[in-house]
């Protein structure tokens, strides 16, 4: 069987580190059917090499970036519709030549529409993978949603992270029973538990300050500035650190003047999948109270690394989130995040248990679980 991923969602050569989750996915696919990963890089004007070489980010499958002229603006009416004729100027001799058997958008907008308007005219089944802000944020902004709604009145499937998710999608129109729940994984090998000491003395931190971890888009969306008012207001003798970027960095930076003496925040920037694993090692909690989220794979990385998890009652989170590996709290409240944090923080927990929690979260099961999915739903005329 072969497919064709098109996704935004994966690493590219000036953002190695982005999205692994659906590099690691795709990896782990190839092992039940050959691929082609068509990778949008938007916008076009970016000044990004294209001829580097994939081979050292991917072993099995073919991947081709491509730059396209999106318009800079958060649900446009074109953006779908600009990729998707991208792609049949640019890639149909491409497609052609691999003729697949199915198309997987994998991002609802503007991946997802894209590869279902490119799938109607090779006349190829197509799939859309949804992950979280798609459907939670996108599916909400009139143009984008009549997009989506369209969409999924012509796929063949569509894989959820979450079945809070997939039940909102549902609520678009297509039904919770020809969808599928797939959780994604984690690499064990990678992630697991390792001594706190060790970790701290390799990244060069102090031993007796407690250290929170943030990891992900610094955004008020996933609950980055919540999480600093909520350190400062009631954590004391820690330090927060802030893994990643985002257009609302420079609000946290702002808010350091407020910080007392025994507290510390710090900003380190984008970081490995290695250096990850120190920094959650290092740590005593990862929180994320994101606003919105599918299944946020840092919260299933942490319990790999036997970390408890802070984090807000939204999207599929309290699905993977056992009361035995973290606390969860309600969106936009401070003061119970701030409680919840100090709870994290003086609670004995057992980091084999968290960690014995989150086995069940493996890429090849979820590949299995993918390829099975498809391939059944492409032999179903319902």
């Amino acid at each position: 069987m072969r497919g064709i991923i098109i996704t935004n969602l994966y690493p590219n050569p000036e953002q190695p580190n982005r999205a692994t989750f659906n590099f690691q996915q795709f990896e782990h696919l190839s092992s039940h059917c050959e691929l082609l990963v068509l990778v949008p890089i938007f916008p076009a004007d970016r000044k990004i090499n294209l001829l580097q070489s994939t081979s050292k980010l991917s072993k099995t499958n073919k991947v081709h970036y491509f730059k396209v002229p999106m318009l800079p603006i958060v649900g446009s009416l074109l953006n779908a519709k600009i990729l998707a004729i991208w792609i049949l100027i640019f890639k149909k001799p491409l497609i052609k030549a691999f003729s697949p058997d199915f198309i997987l958008g994998s991002f609802a907008y503007p991946d997802g529409v894209a590869a279902s308007i490119v799938a109607h005219k090779f006349g190829v089944p197509c799939f859309i993978k949804v992950h979280g802000t798609d459907i939670n944020v996108m599916a909400k902004i009139k143009n984008t949603r009549k997009q989506i709604i369209k969409a999924l009145t012509i796929v063949s499937g569509v894989i959820s992270v979450s079945e809070a998710l997939a039940k909102n999608v549902a609520e678009l129109g297509f039904s919770r029973s020809k969808q599928t729940v797939i959780y994604n994984g984690i690499n064990h090998k990678l992630f697991s538990p390792a001594d706190r000491i060790n970790a701290r003395t390799k990244l060069g931190l102090e031993h007796d300050v407690k250290i929170i971890l943030f990891v992900g888009n610094i955004l008020v969306a996933k609950g980055a500035v919540d999480l600093a008012k909520a350190f400062i207001s009631g954590v004391n003798n820690a330090s927060l650190v802030y893994i990643g970027r985002g257009i609302d960095a420079e609000k946290i930076t702002a808010m350091s003047g407020e910080l007392k003496q025994d507290q510390s925040i710090k900003l380190i920037g984008t970081q490995n999948h290695v250096a990850i694993v120190d920094w959650l090692a290092a740590s005593d909690a990862l929180s994320l109270p994101s606003h919105n989220e599918g299944v946020p794979n840092v919260v299933l990385e942490a319990m790999a690394c036997g970390r408890p998890v802070v984090a807000t009652r939204v999207g599929g989170i309290p699905e993977v989130l056992h009361k035995n590996a973290g606390i969860l709290v309600k969106k936009g409240d401070i003061t119970a995040l701030s409680a919840a944090l100090n709870l994290a923080l003086t609670t004995n927990w057992d980091p084999n248990k968290i960690a014995s929690h989150s086995k069940q979260y493996d890429w090849t099961k979820n590949a299995l679980l993918t390829f099975e999915y498809i391939r059944d739903r492409l032999n179903t005329t319902d």
